[in-house]
């Protein structure tokens, strides 16, 4: 997860553990919710941004979600901001 580290992702996953009325999941199971539903979002975004067919620029702008820092994920926005119907 991008700019997420350890000590955040535990503290998020905790809170959300916290707000859950049955806490019958984990912390590690509520943050892996939320990243599916954000994951969702963005494949569904990406899809009404440049259409359903268009399956490699599709993949290129998913690959935002695989970033470990703010440098690749500038580059990843560079190259997708070449593309007319991103930018």
């Amino acid at each position: 997860m991008l700019y997420f580290n350890a000590d955040l992702r535990m503290r998020l996953g905790r809170y959300l553990q916290s707000i859950n009325e049955d806490q019958e999941l984990s912390w590690q199971a509520n943050l892996a919710h939320v990243y599916i539903a954000c994951e969702i979002h963005l494949l569904r975004s990406a899809k009404q941004a440049v259409g359903q067919t268009n399956h490699d620029l599709i993949q290129s702008m998913m690959s935002i979600q695989n970033a470990s820092n703010a440098n690749q994920y500038q580059v990843i926005v560079d190259e997708l901001c070449k593309y007319p119907l991103v930018c």
